[in-house]
């Protein structure tokens, strides 16, 4: 699931800024910052480290952890470093298309990220004592009392939905909803 939250990511940014794709033709590495040259740089020596743990006898499991090392590296990337400008969302695009094709390569990465983390969510929902309809009930009810400035019954609506292992995120659209896993992994984002 992590590869796919991270492959979804890039295409939510490379969506918002779509307008920048396509500015800048090429990558020029003398003119990147600093953290988009690393970042490029660990992209594209990817497929090289890729492709030598792959002639070495097959280790799937050593190229798996090259492309899980990638992920970590544009994770971080991501929450940290990014700013929107033409060179790093041509950056995004490179490395988004080089993960998708070194995943299919092992059979990884072969579905849109954001239909698989949806039926990733709607499979966990079913483990819930709550319906998907349910939630979306609720989040429009919050919705409502947070228009009329009821702040203490969309808190309550926010408390009962965490208490079920839903958790929500509020944008400046509107709200999303993510179901809270077990420790160690990643929330699936809906």
């Amino acid at each position: 699931d992590r590869l796919y939250a991270t492959i979804e990511s890039m295409d939510e940014l490379i969506r918002i800024n779509k307008k920048m794709k396509g500015k800048q033709l090429a990558i020029e590495e003398k003119k990147l910052s600093e953290s988009e040259r690393e970042i490029y740089r660990v992209v594209n020596d990817l497929p090289e480290r890729f492709q030598g743990a792959m002639d070495d006898d097959f280790n799937s499991a050593l190229a798996t952890g090259y492309l899980f090392g990638v992920i970590k590296d544009m994770n971080r990337y991501l929450n940290e470093k990014f700013k929107p400008n033409p060179a790093s969302v041509t950056i995004l695009d490179f490395s988004r298309n080089t993960l998708r094709q070194l995943g299919k390569i092992l059979g990884i990465l072969t579905l849109d990220a954001g239909e698989y983390l949806k039926s990733q969510r709607l499979r966990m929902v079913e483990k819930l004592r709550i319906s998907q309809e349910d939630i979306v009930g609720l989040i429009e009810k919050r919705g409502e009392a947070r228009k009329n400035k009821n702040w203490s019954e969309a808190d309550r609506i926010r408390d009962e939905l965490a208490k079920q292992g839903i958790i929500l995120e509020d944008g400046p659209e509107e709200t999303t909803w993510k179901v809270k896993l077990a420790p160690f992994e990643r929330a699936v984002s809906g």
